[in-house]
């Protein structure tokens, strides 16, 4: 009696390890399931549960994802209050805060949209290439890189 539950521990970490790459391998197939439903929400103006979606297909390896969600910060689609108040503060100590601030800026996120942008490109999607090349070449969300730019261009070739 008492080998069989030795029989039990002994094998338990190869059960854990099977199970564990078995539903890791069933997961990776929902990256594109909530990339197609971030779509879904994005059509119906459901901006917040769009982001979400979005976020855990990027965070999958989907590159369309990431793009979608590069754009929707680059338009300031989806922003939450919090985000924006945040970015009044920044905006009131850097001593740029202004109306045209308010009418432009307060909702877009250029850093994250470049980021997002990054992941897209690095993931095969040379439409994020292309709008990455753009931030780049106008130091928008970070420095200006006219030389990867102009490699991201070639890259893209939209």
């Amino acid at each position: 009696m008492a080998t069989r539950g030795v029989l039990l521990c002994r094998s338990m970490p190869l059960f854990l390890l099977v199970l564990f790459v078995y539903s890791a391998v069933g997961y990776s197939a929902d990256f594109s399931t909530a990339g197609l439903r971030g779509e879904n929400a994005y059509k119906f103006k459901d901006y917040k549960r769009a982001r979400e979606y979005f976020d855990i297909a990027c965070k999958g390896g989907h590159a369309k994802s990431c793009f979608k969600l590069g754009n929707m910060f680059n338009y300031g689609e989806g922003a939450t209050r919090d985000e924006m108040r945040a970015r009044v503060r920044q905006a009131k100590k850097a001593g740029t805060f202004n109306l045209s601030f308010v009418a432009n800026d307060l909702t877009r996120d250029y850093v994250r949209a470049r980021d997002f942008f990054d992941r897209a490109c690095k993931g095969g999607y040379t439409e994020g290439c292309y709008y990455l090349a753009e931030k780049l070449s106008n130091g928008e969300g970070g420095p200006k890189n006219k030389e990867r730019a102009g490699a991201l261009y070639k890259l893209s070739v939209i």
